[in-house]
């Protein structure tokens, strides 16, 4: 009889620290959600977390906190708002639960993760845009107003419209860096919890000349189809890709740097390197590009085991 009761009594305690848990991811999350309009690192952060929570409980539970969260922000934030907030995170937060769960290498798993991830950036962007009744003509024009006030020289007008044409490629690098670190992420969070594998060291990732033949292909195939389908300027299109391959490049030289840092001696710290590098940024980044370059030809991870 003792046994029984104790077994109802662990029971019992065991439901309510799942209900405190549970009313405290919603609660967490929700403050996250009314106060990311002015943070991207907020918003970012709550796809993860929301991975996490999908992590530790079942269905029916995931998508009870979903519902009290959107509920509860929907106190706070006005409905197209809230939605324009709420369609991206959820999105992002199917990515990555998808992604976790599925058999592939864990490049393939960033690459989705960044395409998915660009595509929803790029696209909230061009609806507020369109939504305020924005175009790149005019927002040239108000920048160079802004500008001549300040400068005693001018610049031509397509320079301006092309700087503000970048917008797809600098939200595509952000991308980048969110797909690394969000799955690293969650990739560690399974690991800890036992319910999946750590994804390997980043700096053992590197493109391969097959993959740098797929990046030109996809490349080529936005240059010629975008200027046709979105009536977007060939050259406004061209300077987006470039950056893009110049931002893939770059994040594959630094992570070539960091593995040979990783495996040489110095008197200074890893984590004091890559202070120096982050302080001097503008300084190493042509470099990690070349590096980037090279090493999808030459390999320095193999070169640096022979050696």
């Amino acid at each position: 009889m003792l046994k029984l009761s104790e077994r109802i009594f662990m029971n019992i305690t065991k439901n309510i620290n799942k209900i405190i848990n549970i009313l405290f991811a919603v609660c967490l999350i929700s403050v996250l959600v009314i106060v990311s309009s002015d943070s991207l690192i907020l918003l970012l952060s709550i796809p993860i977390m929301l991975t996490a929570v999908n992590i530790d409980y079942e269905r029916i539970e995931f998508l009870s906190i979903i519902i009290a969260v959107a509920l509860i922000s929907y106190l706070f934030i006005d409905t197209k708002n809230l939605a324009l907030e709420f369609v991206p995170i959820i999105l992002l937060t199917l990515t990555l639960i998808i992604l976790s769960k599925i058999s592939i290498s864990d490049k393939g798993q960033i690459a989705i993760n960044f395409l998915i991830a660009s595509l929803i950036f790029i696209g909230i962007y061009r609806y507020q845009m369109v939504n305020q009744g924005l175009d790149l003509k005019s927002m040239a024009e108000d920048l160079k107003e802004i500008f001549e006030q300040n400068a005693d020289y001018a610049i031509a007008d397509e320079t301006y419209e092309l700087s503000l044409a970048m917008y797809p490629a600098v939200l595509s690098s952000l991308s980048l860096i969110y797909a690394v670190i969000s799955l690293k992420l969650v990739r560690n969070f399974m690991a800890h919890r036992n319910k999946g594998k750590d994804m390997l060291a980043l700096n053992n990732l590197r493109l391969s000349k097959k993959d740098a033949l797929i990046i030109i292909g996809f490349a080529a195939l936005m240059e010629l189809l975008l200027p046709t389908i979105f009536a977007i300027k060939k050259d406004f299109v061209i300077a987006n890709v470039i950056w893009i391959i110049a931002s893939i490049l770059l994040l594959n030289g630094m992570l070539v740097y960091d593995y040979i840092m990783r495996r040489r001696r110095s008197s200074l710290s890893r984590g004091m390197q890559w202070f120096f590098v982050i302080i001097f940024f503008y300084f190493f980044a042509i470099m990690f590009i070349v590096f980037g370059l090279a090493d999808i030809f030459v390999d320095f991870r193999a070169r640096k085991e022979e050696v």
